[in-house]
Order: structure tokens, then sequence, then C-alpha cells
């Protein structure tokens, strides 16, 4: 399934990953340097429902 949204992509996946009552949410991150993460995993992590993974990316 898939679907479009309009808004800040961080908020989108808090608010989606609480309607289907998720357990974990898996985001990557191309932060700048090793100890910064983006905006986008930075604020789902502080705001998720649930358990967060951050996965580093290339």
């Amino acid at each position: 399934t898939s679907e479009a949204r309009r808004g800040d992509p961080a908020d989108l996946l808090c608010e989606i990953a609480a309607e289907v009552g998720a357990d974990l949410l898996i985001v990557g991150s191309k932060g700048m340097e090793r100890r910064v993460l983006g905006s986008v995993p930075n604020k789902v992590s502080h705001k998720a429902p649930c358990s967060v993974l951050i996965v580093k990316t290339s």
C-alpha cells in the first residue's frame, strides 16, 4: 500500500506510525558529521510513538 501526504516528513512519519500501531519505525540518516543526525531522524527519535531505529546510509 502506498499513499501521498503533504507536510513535515518527521511529523507525518510519527502520525502514520501511531495510526497503524507500529512497534518500530526505521529511518535512514545521512548526517553531515558522525555525531550529527539529520533533522528528520532527530525529530522522529523524539516524537515517535514507538521505538526508532536509525540506520546510517551512504
